[in-house]
């Protein structure tokens, strides 16, 4: 069978700290069946921040929120998903 199975998402690191007008790199890991898609898209809880589709994001110097929570779902099974959390200084 060549079904591909997600058995999990994880986001590295899970808890980050960042100051406004920065950057911060965030890693997903899809684990799975051996072919699974190791891909997967990227959210962020902001209206002016901003996170990459490689993981990476942009703290704005407009930025409101004491703490923005980034969510990696993944593509080959969007019912599995992770979270981080950016907490902002």
């Amino acid at each position: 069978s060549d079904t591909q199975t997600v058995t999990a998402v994880s986001v590295e690191p899970a808890n980050a700290t960042a100051k406004k007008n920065t950057q911060t790199q965030f890693s997903a890991t899809v684990t799975g069946t051996p072919m699974v898609n190791k891909a997967v898209t990227w959210a962020i809880d902001s209206e002016v921040s901003k996170i990459d589709n490689r993981g990476v994001v942009t703290v704005s110097g407009k930025e409101t929120k004491a703490s923005l929570t980034v969510t990696a779902t993944s593509v080959a099974d969007p019912t599995k998903t992770a979270t981080a959390t950016l907490t902002i200084e």
